[in-house]
């Protein structure tokens, strides 16, 4: 988790493990703050204001996917894309 950005589906930020991960992931990550600061990614149909606040001291983005039917493929093939672009 320390060296790679994380898309973490279905785990909730009320799970003690998952926090805790999180939390010394976070503090030791290899992300680039000159970029977007982020190493993980949390999906969402409707994230609240707290959500997106307590997901963000971890340098974890929270991502609305209104309809996962359609939104999920479509952002999984983005990052695909952009992946592929990396040298």
């Amino acid at each position: 988790m320390q060296a790679s950005t994380c898309l973490l589906i279905g785990l909730g930020r009320d799970d003690i493990h998952l926090k805790s991960l999180v939390e010394r992931s976070s503090r030791k990550h290899a992300f680039s703050s000159a970029k977007d600061g982020y190493w993980g990614i949390v999906l969402r149909a409707r994230p609240t204001r707290a959500e997106v606040l307590d997901w963000r001291q971890y340098h974890v983005h929270v991502q609305s996917v209104s309809n996962y039917q359609t939104d999920l493929p479509a952002f999984l093939f983005d990052i695909c894309q952009v992946a592929a672009d990396l040298p």
